[in-house]
């Protein structure tokens, strides 16, 4: 199951097979997670310039609020600079930044996941969890790190 069948939205999402066919939707309903989901097909489908329009067009409708969320399917979909770019500065709740770190860090986006880590300190639970992604995307430098964890 892909990840936009589970959606309000699914219902005209669900059963187009073709971004295009997602992207005319997208147009009737005027949108942010509409186009957030045709971006997020179109990535699929190896359409990385539509993807980028679609996410684009997420943005130009999207409020304050939606501006994080459409951020967070940006970094999900490959687009790690611009996502972060959108970040960075604003207070993210711990639910968002946990899981917008662990996709940086699974994909080993060691600069992008660097700039959001000061955010961290807000909280003890994800400050710890950080040490985990440290030592995932500086192997080298995990024993220095976990020396100083426990030293601490």
């Amino acid at each position: 199951m892909r990840k936009h069948e589970n959606l309000p939205l699914n219902l005209p999402f669900g059963t187009a097979k073709k971004p295009e066919a997602a992207e005319y939707f997208a147009q009737r309903l005027n949108d942010p997670d509409a186009w957030c989901l045709v971006g997020e097909m179109c990535v699929e489908t190896g359409q990385k310039e539509k993807a980028s329009s679609a996410f684009r067009k997420a943005l130009q409708l999207a409020d304050r609020q939606s501006v994080t969320k459409v951020a967070e399917k940006m970094i999900e979909a490959g687009f790690f600079d611009e996502g972060v770019k959108l970040l960075e500065g604003r207070r993210l709740d711990a639910s968002t930044l946990h899981h917008v770190l662990d996709v940086l860090a699974q994909r080993a986006e060691r600069k992008n996941f660097l700039k959001l880590l000061p955010q961290c300190r807000w909280s003890g639970n994800l400050a710890y969890r950080a040490c985990g992604w440290l030592a995932k995307l500086y192997p080298e430098r995990a024993k220095d790190l976990a020396h100083e964890i426990l030293n601490a």
